[in-house]
């Protein structure tokens, strides 16, 4: 059967299928409404959680508490900006849970991606065609439509950064101090945030305005053009400024805490780079050209048969185009490498490239031939709809974390709200304390038996003098290590004094006695 292919026809089912992505995309939050933020990466999302949980409850909104790691109780890492607008939706929406609170946010602001995305359309040829495209497989993308519906503050950095290319785009053509103050602006936004995302889409600022350059070659000389490239690198100067100001506070912040001193930028230099061996392993291609397309595009093969496919159907100009977005979309790798290595949830920042370079190869197949590329469009947003019940779904809908709120409810029921507790064997992860609404002091397995001592020897500096009301007991190296299955006997017999041992799910809970 042949698709009428009139352009009126052609645009109504793009903003047909721009229209499913939307729904789709709240059908999905609305499948989530009710469950706890315990899926994928439950650490990360109550991590943030647990930060609006305090400030709402009275604490600092700049230094914001993170108090799984004993006092002083502030570990920040990101500009809160999220996390503030969370709180006041929390506030002053009481229908909302805070889960459903941060859930909202953060896809309100993935929808409000489409806004700047549009601008920047504007100035390619096919436009409205490339926008309509883009906007549907980017709400069918498998990563954007799972992460977007969590509590993290992915999407909110995502759209300061698509923002920051818009308003560049704005400024390099028409330069006025308007969009200088909103380039500068949004740059030093994203940048705080997130500079894991911000880092892809200055290199795409980067490329705008040498595409423009060379465009102007004939006029570049001219005072007019050499103050306006001259702004965009002082504006990218403002953004990083900004980011140095934040690390530096939060680094300040951060090491008057004893484990907080392993979380400062230079303590984490290895961490969030990696190695270079890491960026020549076959683990860190196979992430590129494996994983992340299965979860950004539905199915790497897809990417082997669009980039095939270029080269027959597209123009030289395009095909440089489509080069330079895949370059966009792996160049984060390559920068932040150990982390894309670890995190899944780190390609939320550059898979919107190669969903960018997918959706410019159909919009430039539609314009030639339009009745195939509405075909493409279909068939890859199937795609992307089978990615994301393959690889998402089961983890939406079937979060294991039923101990975590075995723990957290026990905790509720038996501490005091004015208490705190201690805990071995959960890493730093904020699920516990989150869900109990308890402060606490989390023992990582990493921990050294010089710090087990301290910690043994001055509690109240670790406390700020709240009493203990409980002390959980997980499985944990630190209980059989040689290097530190001493000191860890002598702290645990100094924490559990006087109180009394319970069975909770895999772990033992040690409460004070009536």
């Amino acid at each position: 059967m042949k698709i009428p292919s009139s352009p009126r026809i052609t645009t109504t089912i793009e903003w047909c299928f721009l229209f499913l992505g939307v729904v789709f995309c709240l059908f999905q939050l609305a499948l989530s409404w009710h469950t706890p933020i315990l899926d994928e990466y439950a650490f990360r999302q109550t991590q943030t959680a647990i930060s609006v949980y305090w400030i709402m409850k009275g604490g600092a909104w700049l230094a914001y508490s993170t108090p799984v790691l004993g006092a002083p109780w502030s570990i920040p890492f990101e500009f809160p900006l999220y996390q503030w607008i969370v709180a006041i939706v929390a506030e002053h929406l009481h229908f909302l849970t805070l889960d459903q609170a941060g859930r909202v946010v953060s896809e309100a602001f993935f929808m409000m991606c489409l806004w700047p995305l549009w601008r920047i359309t504007t100035y390619c040829e096919n436009g409205g065609s490339l926008f309509r495209i883009c906007g549907s497989l980017l709400l069918f993308s498998p990563i954007y439509v799972f992460w977007s519906r969590s509590f993290m503050m992915e999407s909110t950095t995502l759209f300061f950064s698509i923002w920051f290319v818009a308003s560049l785009s704005d400024y390099i053509r028409r330069p006025n101090v308007y969009c200088f103050i909103e380039m500068s602006l949004t740059g030093s936004i994203a940048a705080c945030l997130k500079i894991t995302t911000f880092v892809g889409f200055s290199f795409a600022g980067a490329l705008i305005v040498l595409w423009v350059m060379y465009s102007e070659r004939k006029n570049i000389h001219k005072l007019k053009h050499i103050l306006s490239y001259a702004s965009v690198v002082l504006a990218v100067v403002i953004s990083i400024a900004a980011l140095a100001i934040w690390v530096h506070y939060i680094d300040l912040v951060k090491s008057e805490n004893a484990f907080g001193q392993m979380f400062t930028a230079a303590a984490l230099k290895t961490w969030n780079f990696g190695t270079q061996q890491q960026r020549e392993s076959r683990a860190l291609w196979h992430v590129i050209f494996g994983r992340a397309p299965n979860e950004a595009i539905g199915a790497w093969q897809l990417l082997v048969i669009i980039t095939s496919l270029t080269l027959f159907q597209l123009t030289r100009r395009q095909i440089l185009i489509f080069v330079a977005l895949l370059l966009l979309y792996i160049a984060p790798f390559l920068v932040f490498t150990n982390l894309h290595l670890i995190h899944h949830y780190y390609q939320y920042a550059n898979s919107i490239f190669l969903v960018f370079s997918i959706a410019y190869f159909i919009a430039s197949l539609i314009q030639k031939h339009p009745s195939l590329g509405l075909v493409a469009l279909a068939c890859v947003v199937a795609l992307e709809v089978y990615g994301y019940t393959k690889y998402f779904y089961d983890d939406m809908m079937q979060p294991n974390r039923q101990s975590a709120l075995l723990l957290s409810s026990y905790i509720r029921s038996n501490v005091n709200p004015g208490q705190m507790i201690v805990g071995f064997g959960l890493k730093w992860s904020s699920e516990v304390p989150y869900y109990a609404e308890r402060r606490a002091l989390l023992v990582p397995d990493n921990t050294t038996s010089s710090i087990l001592a301290q910690l043994n020897s001055d509690l109240p500096r670790y406390t700020d003098g709240i009493s203990i009301g409980a002390v959980v007991v997980c499985p944990n190296k630190l209980s059989y290590a040689s290097s530190t299955q001493l000191a860890y006997e002598e702290l645990l017999g100094t924490l559990t004094e006087n109180k009394k041992p319970r069975i909770v799910g895999f772990c033992k809970v040690y409460i004070d006695s009536p």
